[in-house]
Order: C-alpha cells, then structure tokens, then sequence
C-alpha cells in the first residue's frame, strides 16, 4: 500500500522539482516560491523531511530575491531528491 504512493511522489516530485529549478533559472520570484510551497507540501506528505525544509528555506529564499542561495539550494534539492528516488527504488 505504502509502496504505490511512494512511486507517485517520485514521479510527481520529479516534475515538480524540474519546475522549480526552471523558474529559479528564470528568476521568477512568484513562480519559484509557488512551485517550492506544493513542494514543501507534497513532501510533508511523502515524509520526505529533508526535501520539505529545503522546499520551505527555498520559498523564503526565493521571496527575498536571492539567488544565488536559491541556485545552491536547488542543487541541494536535486541531490536530496534523487537520494529518496534510489531509497524508494530499493523498497521491495
């Protein structure tokens, strides 16, 4: 049970990630910080805690026009994610 919805996080969070860093790319505030807040949200539900408080510090990053920390921390995002993507790969 806990397995399928895992698989939907993975393949909805890789989307959405991929928005984020484009709309950081962009530097488009509202878009950045939008995109980040579902995030933080979706993985809250995932209980992907380490996405969701990067999620979180990008939305306020992002809000305050930095970005130069947004760009670090969506690299963090990125590798944060493709580390849940191999654990949720490796449930049986």
């Amino acid at each position: 049970m806990l397995r399928p919805l895992l698989d939907l996080f993975v393949e909805t969070a890789s989307m959405r990630v991929e928005q984020i860093a484009e709309a950081v790319r962009r530097k488009d505030s509202a878009a950045s910080a939008a995109f980040a807040h579902a995030f933080k949200g979706e993985s809250a539900n995932a209980a992907a805690h380490r996405l969701q408080a990067l999620a979180f510090e990008l939305e306020t990053t992002t809000r305050r026009g930095d970005w130069t920390a947004a760009d670090k921390l969506v690299e963090e995002m990125q590798l944060s994610f493709s580390r849940v993507k191999e654990r949720v790969g490796a449930l049986n």
